[in-house]
């Protein structure tokens, strides 16, 4: 018996618990390009990971979706240590050209104790829609980046003060 899901059925991978909030470090760095502007808003730090927020919006430049952009976003540390990531939740509005995103991000491990620098970059944000011919979730629109953002760490943002 095949036990398939049906095309229209999204299965979301399981989202990683990220435990106790240690601290939250504010950001607010802007960066803008081919139209679009991404603010990042901050970073809340868990024991077992963390989460970046984020702004993505556009006044003029890029028509609105009735979707959220899904951000190729990369992050790393400057201790070399890469971080997988995942979509934790959207929320926008908008009309036309005059729109407005909200993003969050969960990252996975917990920060390097030793990491001073988080690196993150994102190469383009996509759109897609689900495509019933090709069963599938295609793209719509896509905008090239980069946009890049270098976030200092306090020498406490991981362990609440305990180095």
């Amino acid at each position: 018996m095949n036990r398939e899901q049906p095309p229209s059925v999204v299965v979301l991978p399981r989202q990683v618990r990220l435990d106790r909030l240690v601290s939250v470090l504010p950001i607010a760095q802007a960066r803008q390009h081919g139209g679009v502007e991404i603010v990042v808003l901050a970073l809340e730090i868990y024991t077992a990971g963390f989460v970046v927020t984020c702004q993505v919006q556009s006044h003029g430049a890029v028509p609105f979706i009735d979707e959220a952009p899904a951000l190729a976003l990369m992050v790393t540390d400057d201790c070399g240590g890469p971080y997988t990531r995942q979509s934790s939740g959207a929320t926008g509005e908008g009309a036309r050209n005059d729109w407005q995103w909200r993003l969050a991000y969960r990252c996975t491990p917990a920060l390097d104790p030793h990491a001073r620098e988080l690196r993150l970059a994102i190469a383009h944000m996509t759109w897609t829609r689900p495509d019933a011919r090709q069963q599938r979730f295609a793209p719509v629109r896509t905008v090239v980046g980069p946009w890049t953002f270098t976030v200092a760490l306090p020498a406490d943002a991981t362990d609440g003060g305990a180095r």
